[in-house]
């Protein structure tokens, strides 16, 4: 899919770089990061050197589904959805918030702070939601309403995560984790035929454009 990366100048004065112009920017770099640190850390916990009692396999479960995964949806849907829709989405200090509630939600699970990670990730979630489907609404584009479908199931499916942690619903960490794994799967599969689809229809348009000028060129010797 080809995805704009037009952006407005003047938002490099809030940092003085380029970073939280586009939602793909400090969250692809923020996912890579932290995909790393997650790998890292189950590793020294699954080989014992570390012995963290809230480094459990469920915790792993979460944070490479809500955490490093959700990122990489986050960057991808808020620089892709500007471009289909015409809307510029969230930037500059908003786009930093929002990363920051993401980044606390990531290190506050990590060291067992367990409602200031609900909090934070869910406001994360909720606010990221908004982001992508407000400007789809905005312009009526209802064959992406399936986005939005899946923004409210995956945002579910988190709270009920935390509600197995905080434990108020048994088996809720569970539960959150593999419905998550579901969603996040039918959403990569949503948009890996969407690409599929579109990457066809113009190997066509250019095989026949092909045909075309061979044909005129064989027709003018």
């Amino acid at each position: 899919m080809k995805i704009s990366i037009t952006e407005k100048e003047e938002l490099r004065k809030f940092t003085g770089s380029a970073l939280f112009n586009l939602g793909f920017r400090p969250f692809f770099l923020g996912a890579g990061i932290y995909g790393v640190l997650v790998m890292i850390l189950w590793w020294g916990q699954y080989s014992r050197y570390i012995g963290s009692a809230v480094l459990t396999p469920a915790w792993h479960a979460h944070e490479m589904l809500f955490g490093y995964t959700l990122a990489v949806i986050a960057g991808f849907l808020l620089t892709s959805v500007r471009n289909w829709t015409g809307i510029e989405t969230i930037s500059g200090p908003g786009l930093f918030a929002l990363f920051c509630l993401w980044a606390v939600a990531r290190a506050a699970n990590s060291l067992g702070y367990v409602e200031v990670a609900a909090f934070s990730d869910i406001a994360f979630m909720l606010w990221f939601g908004w982001c992508a489907v407000m400007p789809i609404v905005k312009v009526k584009q209802w064959r992406q309403t399936v986005i939005i479908g899946i923004a409210i199931i995956i945002t579910l499916a988190n709270c009920l995560y935390y509600a197995g942690q905080v434990s108020k619903i048994d088996n809720g960490s569970y539960l959150g984790n593999y419905i998550g794994f579901y969603v996040i799967v039918g959403l990569v599969l949503t948009m890996s035929g969407r690409q599929s689809a579109k990457t066809a229809r113009m190997a066509a348009m250019d095989l026949m454009l092909l045909r075309f000028k061979g044909i005129a060129v064989a027709s003018n010797p």
